[in-house]
């Protein structure tokens, strides 16, 4: 038998987990937001006005399997098999799949939140789908349900596990934008003192 696609929600020992880019966003990912609103912005729209433009710019949208509009599927394969005195031979079997679409930041799939375990789920991710299953002989089909049953259950664990991070780091964006905000205000208004100071002299 044989799990499909890649390991899920696993940021491996170099690549950012989920808590370092949620904090990376509200470190670095809001200022340069702000920095990146015209100045006109400034002088048309006030404080609170910038601040829910940036906060609708930087939230994060956690996963939501859309699990009603599932798929499943299976397909006859040829499987290489390989018996205890090194012979090998081809064995008819079949690759058993459901295919699920979801919304959310497809990059949430490859970042791991804080609480995680060492065996997570496999699964292909392909545009908005993600599509598991597994490729077993023909009379071990009943396994391969059950593998994709348990597989959807612990998907579901780890969306929650994000979902909470994510509405941890969302509740702390208005803050961070407005003093973010507040910090270009202060800026722009400096600029034009010194411009006005200069002028005409």
């Amino acid at each position: 038998m044989a799990a499909l696609g890649e390991l899920l929600f696993y940021s491996g020992f170099r690549r950012p987990s989920l808590s370092d880019a949620l904090r990376y966003n509200l470190e670095n990912g809001v200022p340069k937001a702000v920095d990146a609103l015209l100045d006109s912005n400034f002088q048309t729209k006030n404080d609170a006005q910038l601040g829910v433009e940036i906060v609708s710019k930087c939230q994060a949208n956690a996963l939501v399997l859309k699990l009603d509009h599932a798929r499943g599927g299976a397909s006859e394969i040829l499987l290489n098999y390989e018996s205890r005195w090194g012979e090998r031979a081809q064995v008819k079997g079949l690759r058993i799949t459901k295919e699920i679409p979801f919304d959310g930041d497809a990059a949430l799939w490859q970042l791991q939140p804080s609480a995680y375990d060492l065996n997570p789920p496999r699964a292909e991710i392909r545009s908005s789908k993600v599509i598991l299953g597994m490729d077993v002989p023909e009379t071990q089909s009943e396994d391969a349900i059950s593998y994709i049953e348990e597989t959807i259950r612990k998907i579901g664990n780890y969306i929650e596990r994000q979902a909470q991070e994510i509405a941890d780091h969302n509740s702390q964006l208005p803050q961070a934008a407005a003093q973010a905000i507040a910090r270009r205000r202060a800026t722009l208004s400096k600029v034009d003192n010194i411009a006005k100071r200069l002028t005409g002299h």
